[in-house]
């Protein structure tokens, strides 16, 4: 690998890096607001949020985009696919260092918001752990200006520990929003 792509590759891995939270971090202390995921039982419908293809507004392909912006997640096709297992996220991996699986997630910012985003996260009914990239509790998106046709993204993963409902709380300087999403084998 040459020099040049390893810079390139550092930077993006820093863009989407999870930083430990402190108490006087900021703007991170401003964004951590109460969740406010719903409720949910195993046995009930998880109450997904709705999606459509990224390329239907957004320089980002066939992905599924889910939610209403102005921050969303994208998950690949072969691994979301809202005609199949009901809309859940199905592609899954063991992965090393954890005990269940993982699933690849590109955070996307449209280019009418470029400043700090937090999505933390939870199983809806708060009994196995949803963690993001390194195994943290929150993911932090530091603040950019746009590179893709004015959009943003960083590439992370996300870990669960079994199937069920799970729900993202993006909060950003100017909005809070909550994406929920099924988990299946």
């Amino acid at each position: 690998m040459t020099r040049i792509a390893l810079t390139v590759a550092a930077a993006v891995a820093t863009l989407a890096a999870p930083v430990a939270a402190g108490p006087s971090s900021q703007p991170w202390q401003r964004l951590h607001r109460p969740l406010h995921l719903p409720s949910w039982k195993p046995g009930l419908t998880c109450p997904r949020t709705p999606g459509r293809p990224a390329n239907s507004f957004s320089p980002y392909g066939s992905a599924y985009a889910l939610g209403r912006g102005p921050v969303y997640p994208l998950v690949a096709v072969d691994g979301f696919n809202p005609n199949v297992a009901g809309g859940a996220i199905s592609f899954v991996r063991n992965v090393s260092g954890w005990d269940g699986t993982g699933f690849k997630v590109l955070w996307i910012s449209s280019p009418a918001y470029n400043g700090p985003i937090l999505v933390r996260g939870a199983r809806l009914d708060k009994q196995p752990l949803l963690r993001f990239s390194g195994f943290g509790k929150e993911l932090r998106l530091r603040a950019a200006r746009g590179w893709n046709e004015g959009w943003r993204d960083y590439p992370s993963e996300s870990y669960v520990r079994r199937p069920g409902c799970y729900g993202y709380q993006l909060d950003g300087l100017t909005f809070s929003r909550v994406i929920v999403f099924r988990v299946a084998r």
